[in-house]
């Protein structure tokens, strides 16, 4: 009996998704309509980046845009981590140039890192929601970014299910894009949100809250409670004055440094680290100081990379 309702529960499931192939969805049509309201179509300059989180959905995507819009075969691109890094490199530094003739980007999570596409690009779609706010940052990131003319435009595409109770993981997914939001304008950073600094471990953690196993509330901070704790996250949001109330009183009242100079703080730092403190500095320091200026170089550990990597460049 049991085998019997999972084969009909998948051959439902299969059913579904042929028909989300030939039939119209509400999604879709939000996407279409979205990019004709800003400005995209054939003969435009117009360019948008659109992140969903599977590769048939990306490849979908590209054959409908192209149909729906009339574009030609080299408007749309498709970027996943499934092409080889040359042809990676060929289509992000083409998207970067003016006389491109890419208008829609439609990528995975491959291009949330370490990828600039905002040299000719100030808008950004995210059609699938990842379960990551670190990961919500490094897609946002990708046009949200130093060099940017123009203000930014990230929209998200949000079911709105019409049944009560229903679908409690699309409701998850908005509190968790309402939070990222919030954490951007007040702290210009989300991972303290949630303390994980890890793709992986974010997503672990509201994989447990869309099953039911802990609160939303328990997993994903609001931005007023960022600085009250103890944690280094909390710590560090008073030390740069990012406090719950957000008043400029507490921001100002107290020492606005402790060190005088940022290399004092620094070489406090590599003494405090080091098991032999001081000079000579071991591989992947290097230090100069002459009467004019003082020159500090150093080479990340690949933790401390990883940590670098999620916060805000400012």
């Amino acid at each position: 009996m049991e085998e019997q309702a999972e084969e009909s529960a998948l051959q439902r499931l299969e059913d579904l998704a042929q028909r989300g192939l030939t039939e119209p969805t509400a999604k879709y049509d939000a996407l279409r309509a979205h990019l004709a309201a800003i400005g995209v179509g054939k003969g435009k300059a117009t360019r948008v980046v659109v992140f969903a989180e599977r590769v048939p959905t990306l490849h979908f995507l590209r054959e409908k845009l192209r149909e729906d819009f009339g574009f030609k075969s080299d408007e749309v691109e498709v970027l996943h981590g499934g092409l080889t890094d040359t042809d990676q490199q060929a289509v992000v530094e083409s998207f970067k140039l003016e006389s491109s003739p890419i208008r829609v980007l439609v990528t995975g999570d491959v291009a949330s890192e370490g990828v600039n596409l905002h040299l000719q690009c100030h808008h950004l779609v995210h059609y699938d929601i990842p379960w990551s706010l670190i990961r919500i940052q490094q897609r946002n990131g990708r046009v949200d970014r130093y060099g940017q003319k123009n203000p930014p435009r990230i929209t998200t595409l949000l079911l709105d299910p019409d049944v009560e109770n229903s679908l409690g993981d699309l409701r998850v997914l908005t509190r968790l894009m309402e939070r990222e939001h919030e954490a951007h304008q007040a702290l210009g950073d989300s991972a303290s949100l949630m303390g994980k600094h890890d793709v992986k471990t974010e997503e672990d953690e509201i994989r447990k809250v869309l099953a039911g196993q802990q609160r939303f509330e328990d997993t994903v901070r609001e931005v007023g409670q960022v600085g009250v704790g103890d944690s280094f996250d909390d710590l560090f949001a008073r030390l740069i004055g990012d406090t719950n109330d957000g008043s400029e009183q507490q921001a100002t009242d107290g020492p606005t440094a402790v060190y005088d100079a940022d290399l004092d703080f620094l070489r406090d730092a590599l003494d405090e680290v080091l098991e032999t403190p001081g000079r000579p500095w071991p591989d992947g320091v290097s230090w100069k100081e002459e009467p004019a200026h003082q020159i500090a170089d150093v080479a990340p550990s690949p933790d401390l990379r990883k940590r670098l990597e999620v916060l805000p460049q400012s």
